[in-house]
């Protein structure tokens, strides 16, 4: 998806529409503010449900599943950020003068502004990169299982995690830098990059082929499972433990499904009619994405379920002290 630019990081193929108003711009900054909130909230729970159960733990699945939740949450913050300066762009009233002051300073900001793209495109390439894993993970699981404990054993998971962190760090440290630059543009409601800067172009083509890649890899390992599975129904329907590991299989195919959906129209974009609105559903999509991962634990594992609403009911009877007290309590190593 390639942009032009009028003036100062505007994407100048997108049509204006005179629809915004005032009030559309409080409405979307205000859903971007409270998906993304209600997202953040509900993975604070599923995380800290999954990181307490030692059995869960203990399954490489649910550590890398872990480490997916951190690198999904974490775009929230840009999201509710972004929400803010939204309501914000079309300052009518006196009280919301030195909000509006605060939005000048964000575009005029090198530093906020590149401070909060690490929390876009990285986290998301991590993402990606994470779902490639487990469904490697899964098809192992059930083609050799053999294999499957020799490449996620306790040390060699490690290496997982190294390779996860540094797909994440070179994208970040790109768009850290003063030559690229991921903005969000109140005015279309929307992300694009500022391809004022020089590597602009080389990190949103890079990101593009990789996600794309991404779900191309994905895909297939999820669909050879899925035939395995099917020849070999009858094995893996008598046993229990096998029934705990289709569920699981369930989360991860969902998981990598609305992550195939979103990057392929987000990156086919072109298809779309280029106006504000679907600039917009294709943003949501990108904050709805932070909602699925808790959505699809909540339902589908039980105890995680017991977890969260165990959780919740603790946490609503305890003053402030005791909840930094138990958000902050000390656990064994995991990682």
């Amino acid at each position: 998806m390639v942009f032009t630019t009028i003036g100062n990081n505007v994407p100048g193929n997108i049509e204006v529409d005179e629809e915004r108003t005032l009030v559309s711009d409080v409405i979307v900054g205000s859903c971007l503010m409270l998906i993304s909130f209600a997202c953040a909230v509900a993975y604070s729970f599923v995380l800290a449900a999954i990181w307490r159960d030692d059995e869960l733990m203990k399954m490489p699945t649910y550590r890398f599943m872990f480490v997916l939740g951190i690198f999904d949450v974490l775009p929230c913050i840009p999201h509710f950020i972004t929400g803010i300066f939204t309501i914000c762009q079309s300052v009518f009233h006196p009280i919301l003068a030195e909000v509006s002051d605060f939005y000048a300073l964000f575009q005029h900001s090198r530093l906020i502004k590149h401070s909060i793209s690490v929390f876009g495109t990285p986290c998301y390439v991590a993402y990606c990169v994470i779902t490639v894993i487990l469904s490697i993970n899964r098809f192992l699981f059930v083609v050799s299982p053999k294999y499957n404990e020799a490449l996620f054993s306790a040390p060699v998971l490690h290496v997982w995690y190294v390779i996860i962190v540094l797909f994440w760090f070179v994208f970040a440290l790109l768009l850290a830098s003063p030559w690229a630059s991921l903005v969000y543009s109140p005015q279309d409601y929307s992300w694009t990059y500022d391809f004022n800067l020089p590597l602009s172009s080389v990190v949103q083509k890079s990101a593009m082929g990789l996600e794309l890649g991404c779900i191309v890899i994905f895909g297939f390992f999820y669909l050879c499972t899925l035939i395995v599975l099917y020849l070999t129904r009858k094995r893996f329907t008598a046993s229990s433990k096998s029934r705990a590991e289709l569920k699981i299989l369930i989360q991860c195919i969902v998981i990598a499904a609305y992550c195939a959906v979103m990057n392929t129209l987000w990156h086919q974009s072109q298809m779309f009619p280029s106006n504000l609105w679907c600039k917009m559903v294709l943003n949501f999509m990108w904050v709805v994405n932070s909602a699925v991962y808790p959505t699809i634990y909540f339902i589908v594992n039980r105890r995680v379920h017991e977890e969260v609403i165990g959780e919740a009911w603790i946490t609503s009877k305890l003053e402030i002290p005791e909840l930094f007290a138990v958000v902050l309590y000390p656990r064994t190593k995991r990682f």
